[in-house]
């Protein structure tokens, strides 16, 4: 019989106020129980009105921050 492993989530939030948004992630990456970076870089911006915060595969995520950044340059 496997055992389950409890896998760590990320945690990232993002709130909104009548002043502007907040976003914020820790910046522990981790993959299962080993933790991979203590200072990942989880939350982007994408023009001065724009930003992601992402809570999962930090390198997933830089690669769709730069084809965002590139789409919003065309327009």
């Amino acid at each position: 019989m496997s055992e389950e492993r409890f896998m760590p989530d990320a945690t990232t939030i993002g709130m909104v106020s009548k002043d502007g948004v907040l976003l914020a992630s820790e910046r522990r990456y981790a993959y299962g129980t080993f933790i991979m970076s203590k200072g990942a870089k989880k939350v982007f911006s994408i023009t001065d009105n724009i930003g992601v915060a992402c809570a999962g595969i930090v390198g997933d995520m830089q690669v769709l921050t730069r084809e965002a950044r590139a789409y919003m340059k065309i327009y």
